[in-house]
């Protein structure tokens, strides 16, 4: 391949990639919405942000999970 193909092929993955998020986070918002009818949107937008970072003391949901040690993880 030369360079041009190269970054024609890179461009298109990661325009593929944007809109894979894009998609994955219009599916989580409409999942929230679905889940908690009764919050307005600034609170469904507080869970989504919660749910794309991954905070480990909140939960997607907005629920703790309980303080202790993490589980070990299992041998192969």
């Amino acid at each position: 391949m030369s360079g041009i193909d190269d970054s024609t092929a890179i461009q298109a993955r990661a325009r593929a990639t944007f809109e894979l998020y894009e998609f994955a986070e219009m599916v989580m918002r409409q999942n929230l919405h679905r889940r908690f009818p009764e919050e307005r949107d600034e609170q469904i937008e507080r869970r989504l942000v919660s749910w794309l970072r991954k905070e480990p003391r909140e939960r997607w949901d907005g629920s703790v999970p309980p303080a202790g040690p993490l589980p070990e993880p299992n041998p192969k």
